[in-house]
């Protein structure tokens, strides 16, 4: 029985076989590894800083040291950036457009499914400080954290708005969440004290305690 002839490849086109294998296997690779970006405002009084999970733009870390500043991140990091208690309280705030701003180059990550009721962004406030009282007022009625009015306030007096019936709805709001935020923070004996001060049935619910101490308090405080 004769063998079969085997086949037998210049070593010129098996080189460069294997050159373009690895290079494929490279670029796949690095596609996989291509990070996507995620623009943010600091909204804070204070100072932010935190590591980055991928390089961006040259840099491992970034840092806010005062109210405004921006900076570019990549997913992951905002991935896990998301859910704390500044982003959820509008200070930490995502706003892609910052990309643009900045003039980094790359792409944008997908939008998140879920957004905090507080986060503003600086376009946005713009768009509730010039539009119409009634849209102003439902946004007002979502936010949780007065820090999301603060910053409306703040961008009116960026923007020189002084649109007084706007401005005292977002007044009223931020000076409403601040009382009831400062109030949930009492110790239990101090709200029961507090309770038997103003006549209050100290063994009503306490967020039903905390709502009608901060209406009291509101009544006779100026702000």
């Amino acid at each position: 029985m004769s063998k079969e002839k085997e086949t037998q490849v210049p070593v010129e086109i098996y080189n460069e076989a294997v050159r373009k294998s690895r290079q494929m296997e490279r670029e796949l690779e690095a596609f996989k590894e291509k990070e996507t970006l995620v623009g943010i405002s600091w909204f804070g009084s204070g100072g932010f800083g935190c590591g980055l999970t991928k390089v961006i733009n040259g840099k491992r870390r970034i840092s806010f040291n005062g109210y405004g500043e921006k900076a570019v991140i990549d997913k992951s990091t905002w991935f896990n950036l998301r859910g704390c208690d500044l982003a959820y309280k509008g200070l930490l705030v995502r706003d892609d457009s910052v990309l643009k701003e900045l003039g980094i180059n790359g792409i944008t990550a997908e939008d998140d499914k879920e957004r905090s009721p507080n986060a503003i962004t600086d376009a946005e406030a713009i768009n509730l400080l010039t539009g119409s009282v009634k849209k102003l007022k439902e946004k007002m009625e979502t936010i949780t954290e007065y820090n999301a009015a603060t910053h409306l306030l703040l961008e009116a007096d960026k923007q020189n708005i002084n649109d007084v019936a706007k401005t005292g709805i977002i007044k009223e709001r931020r000076n409403y969440l601040f009382e009831k935020q400062r109030i949930e923070k009492m110790h239990d004996r101090d709200l029961a004290i507090a309770c038997d001060i103003h006549g209050i049935n100290p063994d009503l619910d306490r967020d039903v305690i905390v709502e009608r101490l901060t209406e009291i308090n509101l009544q006779g405080n100026e702000y």
